[in-house]
């Protein structure tokens, strides 16, 4: 184990000169030959074979300026013939600095350093940072040692129970792992990348009905009368001005798909149905136009600016920082929410986007302040609604999360590779399915594409819930299949399928897995149930035997 111990880090003139970063251990593993695991994507593999001469910092749990690295667990790897090493940050990880280089002869270095600011002018956080190392034995797998080993960081460090202990005393989350998940999307403004390159709608309206309330509420019914006996359902734009449309306001529910009250028939209906319904929320994306706009908890940056983080259907949002939200406003809102008649899981969405420091003249942070207040606003959540998802999978919001609702759970197609101006871009060899070995059994995560043969084979090789969304009209937004009568034969399909026939993997740990998703995959259960899938000839074996394409199923 290393720490670095803020009491014993110097800075005789700070004025002059201060520490940005330590490497505590420089050159401890570095390698002639072999291979380095890297937290880029939820897992890469470097081969250092034939690897130019590069070198590389990146900081784990994302930063806004290199997103597309997605930095979700907390460790690297490396090992050649005579085994290697894992390097773990156990504490205060959201300040762990990856260090990669190579030599272009084959060989390299991988380290983890301890990161104290990006600016000179950054609040720098006075906590220990600690660093375990943790052996790979010759001939081991080191993909299977390093998820083992963030399986152990998870009980015996963050207190994380399995998840299937949690459903035996919970009815609600038992029923939701062995359901889909539907995102319901009702509405939102023609604005935004959503809309990108799409027709305005007819009349110059700005406003896109989807799907009103009371349209859902007969699809739903029409579901259950096909036999689609559990479903989760995430009702997106119901709020005021539809989805991304005016956070952090929420209430009035936008009139124009039918209001109040038609949302609280399409929950009540649902729940007769035997479904659990919620909805789709954000607390991180503020709009300077809404009526809450509340310049206190919007994040600075390090020129004294609110943090600007895109534009969507809202046009230009700002983040925001949850160590100053208004907690006792949080709480009412969620109980409205609840008051609705949801059950179940809420999803916030925008959550664990990269971390940010803050620099705020009242509420200057950082990214462990960020990072805590997402983990409390979950909390907040449980305590209310008794389930809570997220969007993005970094570790340390997944571990207090039940799910992780947004496909994937890195940052989507592995884009560090199409980032060539960076070095670590032209290492990264494949992906390997590190997140999957190290949280499965822990939290849930959905696979998003619909009821398909191929989203079929990504729920059993990795013990995904399926994920679907749709509206009834298209409304010039792209992404967003348009509801038919072939899709509920698909849904009820693909429930059957991958519930009826294989239920019993979904939520269980994984033993191994090996391959991915882009070629072919290998994946053992703690059960011992062992699923193989080709993902070029589309085919799957569950423990040696082919299983054949259920028809019904959209292509």
């Amino acid at each position: 184990m290393v720490r670095v111990v803020p009491t014993e880090i110097y800075e005789e003139k700070p004025i002059v000169y201060r520490v940005m970063a330590i490497d505590p251990l420089p050159g401890l593993m570095t390698f002639t030959s072999g291979q380095l695991l890297l937290p880029v994507s939820g897992g890469m593999i470097c081969d250092l074979a034939g690897k130019p001469e590069r070198s590389h910092r990146f900081l784990v749990y994302v930063e806004q300026p290199r997103w597309e690295l997605a930095t979700i667990v907390p460790v690297a790897a490396g090992w050649d013939g005579a085994g290697g090493l894992v390097l773990l940050a156990s504490a205060c990880a959201y300040d762990a600095e990856i260090r990669v280089a190579t030599d272009g002869h084959g060989g390299g270095h991988l380290g983890i350093g301890a990161h104290l600011r990006g600016h000179w002018s950054d609040p720098v956080d006075h906590q220990i940072r600690e660093v375990r190392l943790s052996p790979i034995q010759a001939g081991a797998d080191g993909v299977q040692t390093t998820a083992q080993r963030l399986r152990r960081h998870l009980t015996e460090d963050l207190g994380v129970r399995p998840l299937a202990e949690r459903a035996a005393a919970d009815p609600v989350l038992r029923q939701l792992l062995g359901s889909m998940t539907i995102k319901l999307y009702h509405g939102m403004e023609w604005n935004g990348p959503m809309v990108e390159g799409m027709p305005r709608p007819p009349g110059g309206e700005s406003f896109i009905p989807f799907m009103h309330f009371s349209e859902a509420t007969d699809i739903l019914r029409s579901l259950r009368g096909a036999g689609l006996e559990t479903l989760h359902t995430l009702s997106t734009g119901w709020n005021a001005r539809g989805h991304d449309g005016l956070y952090p306001t929420r209430f009035p529910v936008e009139e124009r798909l039918g209001g109040e009250g038609a949302l609280r028939e399409l929950f009540r209906v649902s729940r007769e149905l035997g479904y659990q319904p919620n909805v789709h929320d954000n607390f991180q994306m503020h709009a300077p136009h809404s009526p809450d706009w509340d310049p206190e908890v919007i994040i600075h940056t390090v020129e004294g600016e609110p943090l600007l983080r895109g534009s969507w259907a809202a046009g230009p949002e700002y983040g925001a920082w949850p160590d100053a939200f208004d907690w006792d406003k949080i709480r009412a809102h969620l109980r409205r929410v609840k008051d609705l008649g949801t059950v179940g899981m809420l999803h916030c969405d925008y959550m664990c986007a990269p971390l940010e420091v803050n620099h705020h003249p009242r509420h200057r942070g950082s990214r462990r302040i960020h990072a805590e207040g997402m983990i409390r606003l979950f909390q907040e959540v449980r305590a209310i609604h008794g389930s809570v998802c997220k969007e993005f999978g970094s570790m340390f919001g997944a571990a207090v999360c039940d799910g992780i609702d947004a496909g994937e759970p890195f940052w989507w197609h592995y884009p560090a590779r199409k980032r060539s101006e960076w070095p670590v871009a032209s290492l990264l060899d494949r992906h390997v399915c590190l997140w999957h070995l190290a949280m499965s059994g822990f939290t849930q995560s959905t696979a998003n594409g619909g009821p398909t043969w191929s989203n079929a084979l990504a729920c059993l090789a990795l013990g995904q819930r399926p994920r679907d969304q749709f509206s009834v009209r298209h409304g010039g937004v792209g992404g967003i299949p348009v509801f038919t009568s072939e899709r509920v034969t698909a849904l009820v399909t693909m429930q059957q399928f991958v519930f009826g026939r294989f239920g019993h993997l979904i939520g269980m740990p994984l033993q191994s897995c090996v391959g991915n998703l882009e070629s072919a995959i290998r994946s053992v259960f703690a059960d011992g149930t062992v699923v193989e899938v080709d993902v070029a000839a589309s085919t799957l074996t569950v423990d040696g035997h082919t299983i054949e394409r259920p028809a019904g199923l959209l292509a």
